[in-house]
């Protein structure tokens, strides 16, 4: 049974406010139809709040270069960046 359904807006900057309040809803399954940006953030925050439901990706968003080795890659070169 499908209890809320949440929608974005690609315009947003983030979708964090979207992932906690599916949380408080306990649900355990999220289905997760997002460009590859926003699955990043979904990720993240999920890992940060500590919610681990049953995750499903959509096909664009399933790519693990375009979601994970680019989110990592962004990680690194602002966290070692030498100051000017």
């Amino acid at each position: 049974m499908i209890i809320v359904e949440e929608s974005y807006e690609t315009s947003e900057p983030s979708i964090d406010g979207h992932i906690v309040k599916l949380k408080s809803l306990n649900a355990d399954v999220f289905f997760n139809v997002t460009t590859p940006k926003f699955a990043a953030q979904a990720i993240k925050k999920m890992s940060e709040i500590g919610w681990k439901p049953l995750h499903f990706l959509n096909n664009v968003s399933a790519s693990i270069g375009s979601v994970m080795k680019r989110r990592v890659s962004r990680i690194r070169r602002t966290s070692f960046r030498r100051p000017t």
